[in-house]
């Protein structure tokens, strides 16, 4: 069952069906122990939020500043 929803839910972010994906992890109940399933599960909800991670590590991850004063300016500004 657990593997299941796992595969059906990559199946469906893959055409970025992010709702029903989430349904189906959701309706198995919480896996806090399986980290494919918090991962998946965690793609899902960024998926409906359009959070891209090629684009944040392509352009905005350049931007973040690591010094104390400005990295929360910097945070602010990232696209995503």
């Amino acid at each position: 069952e657990e593997a299941s929803a796992i595969d059906q839910a990559l199946t469906l972010l893959s055409s970025d069906e992010c709702d029903k994906a989430i349904d189906i992890l959701e309706d198995i109940g919480r896996r806090p122990k399986n980290p494919v399933y918090l991962q998946v599960l965690a793609s899902a909800y960024a998926c409906r939020a359009n959070f891209n991670e090629i684009e944040f590590l392509a352009t905005d991850i350049e931007a973040i500043d690591t010094d104390a004063t400005d990295f929360f300016k910097s945070l602010s500004i990232l696209s995503l």
